[in-house]
């Protein structure tokens, strides 16, 4: 590993580390400590939060990160459920005596590099030609910064409806 000086004072000194993937370390001249603070994704908001099968549109979730990172943006789909030997299966039209859940399915995953700032993902509400059916919808997304450090996730919901 290869470990190269910028040439300004001590204070100011950042490292520039070889090996890719590896966390800043900390200098032994005084130099900058190791990123340790997380990124924040902050306002996360579905925009429409209701859609409907006849007239349906993207919806768009915009948020606000704290520091440069990559974003993992998450559509699970909400069902009503049944338990079933310790598994959450959906409900069927008959009523169960059995404990109610919520099944999640995992619709989609987009994983992307995002800026400080503002944010926007376009959420696309078809699966090749057949749009998705009419339920809830949760989005969840998470962010991990160039020194590994993931963010809390925040999540935010929007419907479709007949």
């Amino acid at each position: 590993m290869q470990v190269t000086r910028t040439s300004v004072p001590a204070a100011w000194c950042a490292l520039a580390l070889a090996a890719p993937g590896v966390a800043a370390a900390q200098d032994t001249a005084g130099g900058l400590p190791p990123d340790t603070l997380a990124p924040v994704v902050s306002a996360l908001k579905v925009t429409p939060s209701k859609l409907s099968l006849t007239r349906l549109h993207a919806p768009t979730a915009t948020f606000a990160l704290s520091e440069a990172a990559t974003v993992t943006v998450t559509v699970e789909r909400l069902q009503r459920g049944r338990r079933v030997n310790g598994h959450c299966l959906a409900a069927k039209r008959k009523p169960s005596a059995r404990a109610a859940c919520t099944k999640v399915t995992r619709i989609s995953r987009l994983t992307s590099a995002a800026p400080a700032g503002a944010a926007r993902v376009t959420i696309a509400v078809r699966s090749g030609k057949r749009p998705l059916p009419a339920s809830t919808y949760r989005v969840t997304a998470a962010a991990v910064d160039a020194a590994a450090n993931r963010s809390t996730p925040a999540t935010a919901r929007f419907t479709i409806a007949f």
